[in-house]
């Protein structure tokens, strides 16, 4: 389960820092190329995304951008096909944010992860939830090169 707040085409994205070290040993990396994500309970979260050799884990793109530099991992857990992570992020505005994040598949064609964040907004509770599907589509197309992001509702293209 897990939840992102940074509100990035209407999606909100969470973050704490993590050790660099911590990303190479607990994430997955995904299969160079073009991989899309859509998901059923959040119309915004719907693009096609080019995946490089580096920076290839699912957590910056899929889930919270800069992930690695705002959140501190507090549990992570990884067994097969399938893992787990409880993460406190401080996103200005909101304060600490708790995220919860499940994730399985084999991260060469297809993947699925479920983001549960928690944080105080006007003084009260917040709960988001959501959750996706990922699956490889080949060789990234030439106007989307690694790093980049393309909007599937408004054909907006993110990234460098």
């Amino acid at each position: 389960m897990f939840v992102t707040l940074r509100f990035l085409a209407g999606i909100a994205v969470v973050s704490l820092p993590i050790a660099p070290a911590a990303l190479a040993a607990d994430f997955p990396v995904r299969k160079p190329g073009l991989w899309i994500l859509t998901s059923k309970d959040n119309p915004f979260a719907d693009w096609s995304m080019c995946v490089g050799d580096s920076k290839n884990h699912f957590i910056d793109s899929d889930v919270w951008s800069d992930f690695d530099k705002e959140c501190e991992v507090m549990t992570s857990s990884w067994n097969g096909n399938e893992g787990a992570l409880e993460a406190g992020c401080e996103l200005s505005g909101t304060g600490n944010v708790k995220m919860a994040l499940t994730y399985a598949g084999d991260f060469q064609k297809s993947y699925r992860f479920e983001s549960i964040t928690s944080f105080k907004a006007a003084g009260e509770q917040v709960s988001q939830t959501i959750r996706a599907e990922v699956k490889f589509a080949g060789q990234c197309p030439v106007e989307l090169r690694p790093g980049m992001k393309k909007m599937t509702r408004t054909g907006i293209v993110l990234g460098k």
